[in-house]
């Protein structure tokens, strides 16, 4: 189960800093690796925007960049945290839009080339 109070803490911010905690562990890692690809995709989640679709996917693109910054052995993990903090946006949709990505579109949406 991820720790979204802790995660709350990874994020890029206006100067293009990325925030973090200390990295403590995989996860940690696999975090701020996911926020330099926001940094290398020039994707910025605005605050107080409503979340889109589209928002989730630059989410997953984000994520892809974060895959090839680590080895293969780590990706079945990386990939099972990364599903995980994409299904905290997809509860949101439904709440905002009364519609969500199935669990398939979210895995879809992570090995997109």
């Amino acid at each position: 189960m991820i720790n979204l109070r802790k995660l709350q803490k990874f994020f890029v911010k206006k100067d293009g800093q990325i925030n973090h905690p200390p990295i403590e562990s995989r996860e940690d890692l696999f975090a701020a690796l996911h926020e330099v690809g926001h940094l290398a995709t020039n994707y910025t989640n605005n605050e107080g925007k409503t979340l889109s679709f589209e928002d989730i996917k630059k989410e997953a693109e984000c994520w892809r960049y974060a895959f090839n910054c680590v080895k293969k052995a780590y990706h079945k993990e990386m990939e099972s945290f990364a599903l995980q903090c994409l299904q905290t946006y997809n509860m949101w949709l439904e709440c905002i839009w009364g519609e969500m990505y199935s669990p398939e579109e979210l895995l879809n949406l992570l090995k997109e080339a």
